[in-house]
């Protein structure tokens, strides 16, 4: 029986032949690492009025294949679809049918403080139940702006926008960010030597690559340098390389799998009413997460000694039998500490 998920499933799957495309075409391109950039080595004086040997990028002899940003772009929008056909299966789960409005939101600054955005993100959550718009509004940036989650969905979203509505996603090569692969010849010994090195420096004709003086005096320095060259792709915020989009790709595809139990067309869903101490109830909780999937209607409720949780059991037959394992699972660990009141079916 296929799963409602199957098609956001698949998107990310596709996402994922697009990544790995680009490695290979990358390793084709980049060979031996020769004739691609031509460095030039002078004498400058820093901020600290020193002396050092500087090694800049003269000028590019062969750029990234525009068709990158193309492999990446698609990339790029079926992650970002894949969280939109999640939002329309969720208004479907809700009883209802998605329209044009239907997304899944992605917003850096809190919507609700005007009137006029606040109703623009409510009417991409409408139709969806309470439980699943509130795991959608707990997954904004802006809830957690600090969070390197946020920013990778921010980053989806500026890039989704740039690729689909401006411009082909511009392929650039950039410094590397581990240690370069270059080799100074220099005299005295190379402890006695200072080396900074400007990682993830754009690569384009006069940019410093890195800069090397000696801690004392300035003796002649024969230098050839090589430097470790890796792509990535120019956008709003920063440049991305093709890491990072691996990296919220597989982000983008937890968030999917998290609402794979609530989709499910075999599962049953009880909601509990609680009360008790805090450890009862944990332990409660615990015991019914080896069974299914437990969602906290308001955690701050729970955590002073009440609250309602929603238990979802997948391939049971019935609510009866739903039931029967929540009851027989909350006997097995609960102790006088509390009591658990089960509700019934929530669909």
């Amino acid at each position: 029986m296929a799963h409602p998920l199957d098609g956001c499933r698949a998107k990310l799957e596709r996402a994922a032949e697009h990544l790995a495309q680009l490695q290979p075409e990358y390793d084709e391109w980049f060979g031996d690492g020769s004739g691609i950039i031509e460095t030039t080595e002078a004498d400058e004086r820093g901020p600290d009025s020193r002396l050092w040997l500087v090694s800049r990028c003269r000028r590019v002899l062969r750029e990234p294949p525009a068709r990158w940003g193309l492999i990446a772009g698609d990339a790029i929008q079926n992650t970002r679809a894949a969280l939109d056909h999640l939002a329309c299966r969720l208004v479907e789960q809700g009883g209802h049918v998605p329209d044009t409005r239907t997304s899944f939101p992605i917003w850096r600054d809190d919507p609700t403080v005007r009137t006029g955005t606040r109703q623009q993100f409510e009417r991409s959550l409408r139709g969806m139940r309470g439980v699943d718009a509130e795991a959608i509004r707990a997954l904004q940036p802006y809830q957690d702006p600090s969070s390197p989650h946020s920013a990778g969905l921010l980053t989806l979203q500026a890039l989704s926008n740039l690729d689909k509505h401006r411009v082909i996603l511009p392929t650039l090569m950039t410094f590397g960010e581990s240690i370069p692969l270059a080799t100074w010849s220099v005299t005295p010994t190379p402890d006695e030597v200072a080396i900074q090195v400007n990682r993830g420096t754009e690569i384009a004709p006069g940019a410093e690559l890195a800069r090397a003086r000696t801690t004392s005096g300035r003796p002649e320095m024969g230098v050839h340098a090589g430097f470790e060259i890796r792509i990535a792709f120019k956008g709003v915020y920063h440049m991305v390389h093709l890491a990072e989009l691996r990296e919220i790709r597989s982000y983008v595809a937890g968030i999917v799998e998290s609402f794979s139990l609530v989709l499910a067309s075999s599962s049953q869903r009880v909601r509990i009413c609680a009360t008790g101490s805090v450890v009862e109830m944990t332990r409660a909780m615990e015991a019914l997460r080896a069974h299914g999937q437990v969602r906290v209607e308001d955690p701050a409720q729970l955590a002073s000694g009440g609250g309602n949780l929603e238990v979802v059991l997948q391939g049971v037959a019935d609510e009866t039998e739903a039931r029967s394992i929540i009851q027989a699972t909350i006997d097995a660990v609960s102790t006088r500490g509390g009591s658990f009141e089960i509700a019934g079916h929530q669909d």
